[in-house]
């Protein structure tokens, strides 16, 4: 006469195929639980991290301006004048003989260059 499942659970005797089941099963709560940690601690750190690099664009754009308007001052010709002063490099005004003005749109005349060395024939 054959058992059934009741009368041979009760006698002690449990098949193989029950017990990788319920290891299977364990398995993958285990494996699921650690997923979610991990994932939850991955956006964590993103989190960090993101914020971290916000605070340094902020702190490139401060920067930036900073510099923007430290070139906008020493690009005057009042802070040009005094650097030429301190650098004692002996340039002046040009003389208006010096200038010379181009029509708009108009390519300036290219004058031959002067020859260096001479053939000799």
């Amino acid at each position: 006469m054959a058992k059934t499942k009741r009368q041979r659970f009760q006698g002690g005797h449990t098949h193989g195929l029950d017990v990788v089941l319920v290891l299977i099963v364990c398995t993958l709560i285990t494996c699921a639980g650690v997923g979610y940690v991990w994932q939850k601690e991955q956006i964590v750190q993103l989190g960090k991290k993101t914020k971290r690099l916000e605070i340094r664009i902020d702190e490139l754009k401060h920067r930036e301006d900073a510099l923007l308007r430290e070139e906008a001052r020493l690009s005057t010709s009042r802070e040009l004048e005094a650097q030429l002063r301190r650098m004692n490099l002996g340039l002046s005004q040009p003389t208006p003989d010096q200038i010379i003005r181009l029509p708009d749109g108009a390519p300036p005349e290219i004058s031959p260059e002067p020859q260096m060395f001479s053939a000799k024939k």
